[in-house]
């Protein structure tokens, strides 16, 4: 909730839901968080290249301009770029695992901003956040699920993302549940 992007009747309405939950809240220490990007970004391009790269050879101009740039980042991804991501991924997952040692979920915004009329172009700043706080769930494998908090600006949604513990989907299903009830 610190994040300087995230817009303040973002923030304003995930805190308001997470109040609704009735929680007792606490602030975790996650510095890994920190190895998230480049480790997202070389195994997600990496492999979307490995999966397109034949199709793409033939066919590339039949791509959307923002779906070739990336592939072709995807192309220049590097071996040993490749591998410290995979090996960033399992630092992640294992602070991951630590944090729910300490907390039951962790409760924050979807997305930095309110829902968009339309994605963001390709390069846009808003893009560059756009999965800010949704990466490190995917990345480590982690269960999150984003529910509705409100509207905040231009009287569009803003999302609360919650997440638990691998293999805990049920409590986060349970705690989704009771914050719609309570909503």
């Amino acid at each position: 909730l610190e994040d300087p992007d995230l817009v303040p009747a973002v923030r304003d309405r995930v805190v308001e839901a997470i109040a609704r939950l009735g929680a007792e809240t606490v602030d975790v220490d996650f510095p890994e968080l920190d190895l998230v990007d480049d480790a997202l970004g070389a195994i997600v391009l990496r492999e979307a290249w490995e999966v397109h790269h034949e199709l793409f050879a033939r066919e590339g101009e039949n791509y959307g301009p923002g779906t070739r740039a990336l592939l072709e980042l995807g192309a220049k991804v590097t071996d040993a770029e490749y591998e410290a991501g995979l090996a960033d991924r399992e630092k992640i997952a294992a602070a991951f695992a630590r944090v729910f040692q300490t907390v039951d979920v962790l409760a924050g915004p979807t997305v930095a901003y309110p829902a968009p009329h339309e994605d963001p172009p390709f390069g846009a700043p808003e893009g560059e956040v756009e999965s800010r706080y949704s990466a490190p769930y995917n990345l480590a494998g982690t269960p999150a699920i984003s529910l509705p908090a409100g509207l905040a600006a231009g009287n569009l949604p803003a999302g609360l993302q919650l997440a638990a513990a691998v293999c805990a989907d049920e409590l986060l299903l349970s705690v989704a549940h009771r914050y719609e009830e309570a909503a």
